[in-house]
This record gives C-alpha cells, structure tokens and sequence, in this order.
C-alpha cells in the first residue's frame, strides 16, 4: 500500500512539474518595470519562438517613436523580441478606441507615401478585425487594431500566418 502511495505521489509530482513548465511556456504574464506591472501582457512563444527579450515604460515609448514620428499622444508601449529576432512586436497604447483608430489611419497613409520601405499586400478581415499586411526589409508585417492598442509583428514570412493568427487570439 505504502508502495501504491509513493508512485501516486510521485506520479502527481512529475504532473504538477510538467504543468508548469507548460504555463511558462505558454501562458505570459504582464511585463514590469521595477517590479511594477505595465499592464500590456505579450505571448510568452510567438510562431514557436519564445519571448528572447523585452522593453516597456519610456524606452519602449522612446524606441517607436524613433521608428515612426507619432503625432497621437501614447499610454504605454511595448517592444518584445522573440527568438533570435525571428520576430518582433511592437505594441502602443493610445488613451481611447478612437486614438487608436487614427493611428492606424496615420500609419496607412504614411506606408502608402514613397520611401517608407514597405509594399502594401492588402487589408484583410480577420476575427472582424481589419488585419493590414505588408512586406519589407525580408520580412512580412502586419498591424491591428485592438481596443485602445495598435500592434505591429514582423516575422519571417514561413511564419507569418501562424505567428498573426496567435497574435489576434492573444489579443482578442
């Protein structure tokens, strides 16, 4: 009986150990600065690449608004590197819905301008969701709208769909 117990309990153990190194692989938790969360989660693994690095608070804020000149005023801000820069995602946060809706709007004029290094592939209806791809520097692109937040991933084209349709689960 004692025989019975022990490989019960360790039967239990080796599941409970298995179960979390699943949740750490698979579900994420908000980032922090300082201890304190920014409140913005990113997925832990993004087309089978995990999280390799993260920015949030003002370097995060500083570093898209290097990338692009942002005329709409942003909450927080996200950059989060998966893999060996297999992918890349970039998140900011307007104050409301509408902020964010002419964001999107800003950014689409400015890629349609010349020279901004990408070619527009089409806007696609995704979870009735306006999905907007783009190619470019060797990788596919994408944004999206969501509530208050506007995310931009970039990725190897192999991984592309995958990696898009992982992002709009995460962020329904």
């Amino acid at each position: 009986m004692k025989k019975i117990i022990s490989y019960v309990l360790f039967s239990a153990g080796i599941i409970l150990v298995g179960l979390a190194v699943f949740y750490a692989m698979h579900v994420s938790s908000p980032l922090s600065q300082g201890g304190v969360s920014t409140g913005v989660d990113v997925p832990a693994i993004v087309a089978g690449y995990p999280l390799a690095q993260a920015q949030s608070g003002d370097s995060a804020l500083e570093s898209l608004k290097q990338l692009h000149v942002v005329d709409i005023p942003l909450v927080s801000a996200i950059v989060a590197e998966y893999g060996q820069k297999n992918a890349t995602l970039w998140i900011a946060e307007a104050s409301n819905e509408a902020q964010a809706s002419e964001l999107i709007k800003s950014m689409e004029a400015k890629i349609a301008g010349s020279g901004s290094g990408f070619t527009p592939i089409g806007v696609f209806q995704f979870q009735n969701r306006d999905v907007y791809m783009l190619n470019g520097m060797g990788q596919m692109h994408f944004y999206v709208q969501s509530g208050s937040k506007v995310f931009w991933l970039a990725t190897i084209p192999e991984k592309a769909e995958q990696a898009m349709k992982e992002l709009l689960a995460f962020y329904p």
